[in-house]
């Protein structure tokens, strides 16, 4: 992490002011960095589970904020902190999406697949369907063949007669396969 001190000048100043400062004068940075590089680590820590991923996270985070500075504005829904986590979960799952590609589970999914899994459209939000693919490939095995046959197109009805099966039971398991997704999904504060 990064070792710096504070600079009296700059402690009463709110977080916008200083990221507004620091356009001008790089050093107001550094108590930016002092207020949130403890927060935003725990934060990649529970999503990503390593020290290195946390702290690479953070510090991609960092430098995005400073070069983008220039490109925030203040909103009454968007704060500086706001900004900064969902900066922050962006590159999480960047990290978490490489690290998983990395080890070949995915499966392509859809933006259909997507609708069907999520009835939040906060999954859209973050735009990481890899990271969606992940929760679908750690389904049971029945629930993820069935959610797999929904992405290729198949109908209820198609993947009952296929597995010799009612098409009530097809229509629970998908929807046993989203509560499983979306609580998964929360566990890994997607929704916070």
């Amino acid at each position: 992490m990064f070792l710096l001190t504070r600079h009296p000048d700059t402690h009463n100043q709110t977080d916008e002011e200083l990221l507004k400062l620091s356009l001008s004068s790089p050093s107001a940075f550094n108590e930016l960095l002092l207020r949130y590089q403890d927060k935003l680590y725990r934060k990649a820590l529970k999503i990503l589970g390593t020290t290195a991923d946390a702290e690479d996270a953070v510090q991609d985070t960092f430098v995005s904020i400073y070069l983008h500075a220039g490109q925030f504005t203040l909103k009454s829904s968007a704060t500086f902190s706001a900004w900064a986590y969902t900066i922050l979960i962006n590159k999480c799952y960047t990290i978490y999406k490489k690290r998983k590609n990395h080890q070949g589970k995915f499966i392509n999914i859809s933006p259909d697949l997507e609708a069907i899994l999520a009835d939040k459209d906060d999954f859209k939000n973050y735009e990481n369907r890899n990271l969606l693919s992940t929760l679908l490939n750690s389904l049971p095995k029945t629930l993820k063949r069935t959610m797999e046959k929904i992405y290729q197109g198949y109908s209820y009805e198609d993947i009952a007669k296929e597995e010799s099966t009612a098409e009530s039971s097809v229509r629970s398991r998908v929807h046993r396969a989203k509560k499983i997704l979306q609580t998964r999904a929360e566990q890994l504060h997607l929704f916070c």
